[in-house]
């Protein structure tokens, strides 16, 4: 039973206890005769009686308290039942007088010792305190006594309520129960039920309330139990009360009533336990199959790959013969260890705190992991770590089914060596390029751009317009070459020979906005930045990054309408993704990818001016932070281009 139901019952026993103990207790102070008993004519509830309950329903409530003060008032509580109904009871066998029966109050209803618990009542009182005592214990066979105590109270408490519901009258009782009244009796069976919920799995209760086959026979049969001779009772008195047949007849037919009755719901119980059977049977095969077919994926999964089990802090109680195989360890020398023992320190603290932080989740988590085997030796495996959830859903093992990929990583590292002498082999052509562009050509530009000059200030009259229109076109081919050639310079050189640094980008970005304040005066831009975090950046290449994407919006800003940039970031998963929106002549869907390429223009020089190098260095230099680069727009709504930057190359926002 869930302790939280167990405390809600407790709380209403308590409640009921001490509610009824009260009431009565302020009939006999204020004579209200209604409030003594329940039944008209029948046993009053004494002062003193309902005094004990009183006390009773607070032992009640204490009793589950774990703290020492609530345990000491619970065990006084209990000494003082057991002291004070040894009195009364003392009373009754030594037919003495000790003064307490009228101490309170004066009892007018009673003619047999008035204002005295009837010795049934007195006996109750005695039991449930010693098994109040006991069950607070710690030896469990003490508390099983306790247990047991208040079970006979339990059934005292029966015999007076079921006497009392077939209207048995007072003179047929015997001595010891003719005076405790259906309310006393009600009480007590409801307090030993209370106090039989703590440590309830050693009582009857816990019996009852087990999800086990002889817990559940013995829920159906218990009402059975009760509920059926109390209903043959009643209907032998009736017909006895009626003189409609004898007491003896009566018994016989009683007997032969609940045997006929007991039959007939034996048989049903037979007939459901049967069907349980034949049910659990039929689900007996179905687990043998499962099993058949799941020792058939074992055996697969075991010839396969490379299985390991561990415990929810990572100990590993489980391994195959291919985690030995390729471990070089033995199977006593890894269970009870972490997998730190083939630990190769190739990986990151962050990489296996991710790793932690998702199968933590009772998320499956797949990669690739580098491990190192007992000789020294290194092997790669492809990962897939799987957790296992209790029904309360919290992790208490994993599952780690690996696959050795040393092979095809060794061919990619081949592959890759080849790649990279490629790739730095037109690194070199690019730089020797850049070199050429750099001296050369530029050389080249700036003595045509000079003799250009030259011939506007000392020929330009001499020449009709066709000629001057000839040299203004020189002279924006020039300047156009020139900046090519620096935009060609900054791309090869991005990120070479430099280190990142911990930068705040909104520092970067106010610059860069200082540098452009010019042009976004011209176009009224209102600029909106959130709160942007730290960065580990690339500085240069950074602020490049954002003069792009911001000379981008002013330059393809709409005529005659303010330019209006909203410049945010997000935190993801692994990265920071920056946005900058502009409401701008926007970029028709099918270009959205071709606007990244090298050289490549959507519109003529003569509708706007540029290199087509631009977002190449924009994506360049995403990529240089582990990111990426791509734009959401639609042609006359504006453009929204996004980045992102890897975490591992970032501090947390401030």
């Amino acid at each position: 039973m869930r302790s939280h139901v167990k405390k809600n019952i407790v709380l209403w026993v308590t409640l009921l206890v001490v509610a009824i103990s009260s009431a009565t207790l302020i009939g006999w102070l204020f004579d209200i005769q209604r409030l003594l008993s329940v039944l008209e004519g029948g046993a009053t509830m004494k002062f003193n009686t309902a005094l004990c309950f009183f006390w009773m329903g607070i032992l009640l409530w204490f009793t589950f308290k774990q703290k020492k003060n609530f345990q000491r008032i619970s065990l006084f509580i209990a000494l003082i039942m057991v002291a004070f109904s040894a009195v009364v009871l003392l009373s009754y066998i030594g037919k003495l007088s000790f003064s307490i029966d009228n101490f309170f109050v004066q009892d007018h209803y009673s003619t047999m010792y008035p204002g005295r618990m009837s010795p049934a009542t007195a006996v109750c009182f005695l039991l449930m305190g010693l098994g109040a005592f006991l069950i607070i214990q710690r030896e469990i066979k003490v508390v099983t006594i306790g247990h047991n105590l208040f079970f006979s109270v339990s059934i005292l408490s029966l015999v007076v309520i079921i006497s009392d519901l077939l209207n048995i009258s007072t003179d047929s009782k015997i001595f010891f129960f003719n005076t405790m009244s259906l309310q006393t009796a009600v009480l007590f069976f409801l307090l030993s039920i209370g106090f039989t919920l703590k440590n309830h799995r050693l009582s009857f209760s816990g019996l009852f309330l087990k999800r086990l086959a002889g817990s559940r026979v013995l829920r159906i049969l218990l009402p059975y139990v009760i509920v059926t001779p109390f209903l043959l009772s009643l209907l032998m008195l009736f017909l006895t009360r009626k003189n409609l047949l004898s007491a003896e007849f009566g018994l016989v037919l009683y007997t032969v009533l609940f045997i006929l009755l007991s039959i007939v719901f034996i048989a049903l119980l037979s007939m459901r336990l049967n069907k349980s059977d034949l049910q659990n049977l039929q689900l007996k095969r179905v687990l043998e199959n499962a099993n058949k077919e799941l020792g058939y994926f074992k055996h697969a999964l075991d010839e396969s790959s490379i299985v390991a089990i561990t415990d929810r802090k990572g100990v590993i109680t489980y391994v195959n013969d291919k985690f030995c195989e390729i471990s070089k360890y033995k199977e006593e020398e890894l269970i009870g260890q972490t997998h730190k023992i083939i630990n190769s320190n190739y990986h990151s603290h962050e990489f296996f705190k991710d790793l932690w932080k998702t199968i933590g989740k009772g998320k499956t988590w797949v990669g690739e992991i580098k491990n190192k085997a007992k000789d020294g030796s290194y092997y790669w495996v492809l990962t897939s770590i799987i957790p296992f959830l209790d029904s309360q859903g919290s992790v208490y093992q994993y599952l780690a089914i690996r696959v050795d990929i040393t092979k095809q990583k060794e061919a990619e590292e081949k592959m890759s060596s080849h790649y990279v002498a490629r790739l730095e082999q037109k690194n070199k052509i690019l730089e020797q390029f850049a070199f050429i562009s750099s001296h050369d050509l530029r050389e080249s530009i700036l003595s045509v751009s000079s003799i250009v000059e030259m011939l506007e200030l000392e020929y330009k009259n001499q020449l009709d317009e066709q000629g001057q229109l000839y040299l203004q076109y020189i002279s924006q081919s020039a300047k156009r070459m020139k900046e090519l050639i620096r935009d060609l310079r900054e791309f090869v050189n991005l990120g070479k020979g430099k280190s990142k640094q911990v930068l705040e980008t909104s520092d970067i970005l106010s610059k860069t906005l200082e540098e452009l304040g010019e042009k976004l005066k011209e176009v009224n831009a209102k600029v909106n930045v959130s709160e942007l975090p730290k960065l580990e950046v690339y500085e240069v290449e950074f602020s490049i990054l954002w003069r792009h994407l911001l000379e981008n919006a002013i330059k393809f800003s709409k005529e005659n309408e303010d330019l209006k940039l909203e410049i945010d970031v997000v935190e993801e998963n692994e990265y920071w993704k920056f946005s900058i929106q502009d409401n701008g002549i926007g970029i028709e869907e099918a270009d959205h990818e071709k606007i990244f390429l090298f050289f490549k223009r959507l519109h003529d020089l003569n509708e706007y001016e540029g290199t087509g190098i631009g977002l190449a260095q924009c994506q360049r230099i995403a990529e240089l932070h582990g990111g990426k680069i791509w734009v959401e727009s639609a042609l006359g709504h504006g453009s929204t281009f996004f980045f992102t930057i890897e975490k591992k190359s970032t501090l947390e926002m401030e």
